[in-house]
């Protein structure tokens, strides 16, 4: 049964990620909206201690003038440490993130006194959000999906716009800044151009997956060294996740791999002996000088192709994609010496103030969190002054 469940996986998961399914499902929670002929409902959740909730609370009243829709605004408290399994790190990160975020939507810096009266209790909130199927706070609710935070406002842009309930007919995307629509410099243009940019990186995780495309693209650009260094999942370092966790996460890399023209969705999960063959190639890979090239293939096979990576099938065309040699590769899966260099990253990150990947550093001071960020980290390519 478990074979035949792991060889069914990626088709199943190709067809949940389709545009096609994604469309049948908005029309179908549409349904009772469009047979009333009723204004949309966007429901809002927010904790009055979290940042991100913060910032959207100082966007709630521009949405409404822009679309006509009904807000119904529910107090929660996001303290779930099965979610969050590690929730100081979390915070301090929110804090910092938020900050830079507001920065560059011209927001006013994240304060508890931007969440309105809201008549609801929190109990009541959080039932509510328990109901509808999620955890986290900085949370936005309509037919079907949900949208967190800044992040992901443009997602619920479009599902407005294709509603037809904008006020403007000429209105558009406008909470898309936080994805790159071309370089804002060159080479020449970075500050400091030995300075490596750190990346650490999970074969599992769907976003590191994102990240990985994007920030060797991003560097490549700008000349910038790139040193990736791969942790193992928190699945394999005793963290759980839980299933609504990883339903929401796969849904938001599809609609994200959808918005950034990324190929994506047939998953072959490589959890376990799959990951451990990835970090045993990686170290035969980065020897000839082509780790990026191996990690790259890699996901891209297990993420978009249904590649089997704990099979020598799958293993000898992952291998063979990223120009290398199966014969001189494959004595290598007997190596575990990545077990140490693993566990040496992983203890990297949490001294950088970071617990989960993708993760990035450059140079002293300079840290971030998610594949949200690689616009935040083209600033630091491009200006001297430390913080963020």
């Amino acid at each position: 049964m478990f074979q035949l469940r792991k060889h069914i996986q990626p088709y199943g998961a190709s067809l949940l990620s389709s545009t096609g399914f994604n469309n049948i499902l908005h029309t179908l929670y549409g349904m009772p909206r469009t047979m009333k002929r009723a204004i949309p409902v966007v429901e809002v959740f927010l904790d009055r201690s979290d940042p991100y909730s913060q910032l959207v609370a100082q966007v709630l009243s521009g949405l409404q003038q822009r679309f006509n829709i009904t807000l119904k605004i529910w107090e929660v408290n996001q303290q779930k440490t099965e979610m969050f399994p590690e929730l100081e790190l979390w915070d301090q990160n929110a804090v910092k993130d938020a900050k830079a975020l507001a920065k560059l939507y011209g927001l006013e810096s994240p304060s508890p006194t931007q969440i309105p009266e809201i008549d609801t209790s929190i109990s009541e909130g959080e039932k509510r959000r328990s109901q509808l199927g999620h955890y986290l706070a900085a949370m936005l609710w309509f037919e079907g999906e949900w949208f967190w935070g800044i992040d992901r406002l443009d997602h619920l842009e479009r599902r407005l716009l294709a509603v037809g309930c904008q006020k403007n007919p000429a209105e558009t995307v406008r909470f898309n800044l936080t994805t790159s629509r071309g370089y804002k410099g060159s080479a020449s243009d970075v500050v400091n151009p030995d300075q490596t940019l750190v990346f650490y990186f999970s074969m599992r995780s769907p976003y590191s997956y994102l990240a990985l495309v994007r920030v060797i693209a991003l560097t490549d650009h700008y000349q910038v060294p790139l040193d990736i260094r791969p942790v193992l999942p928190m699945v394999m370092r005793g963290v759980p996740v839980p299933s609504q966790k990883k339903m929401y996460i796969f849904r938001d890399t599809c609609r994200e791999a959808r918005k950034l023209g990324i190929d994506y969705g047939r998953v072959a999960d490589p959890l376990g002996v799959g990951v451990e063959n990835c970090y045993a190639l990686f170290d035969f890979a980065r020897k000839l000088g082509k780790g990026t090239e191996l990690l790259l293939a890699y996901a891209r096979a297990v993420n978009a192709s249904g590649v089997h990576s704990d099979t020598e099938r799958g293993l000898q065309l992952i291998v063979n994609k990223a120009g290398l040699d199966w014969n001189e590769a494959k004595p290598w899966l007997q190596k575990d010496d990545w077990r140490q260099w693993a566990e040496v990253h992983r203890q990297e990150l949490y001294q950088a103030g970071l617990w989960g990947v993708p993760s990035f550093t450059y140079g002293e001071g300079r840290s971030c969190w998610g594949q949200d960020r690689l616009w935040l980290i083209e600033q630091w390519f491009l200006e001297s002054d430390k913080g963020m």
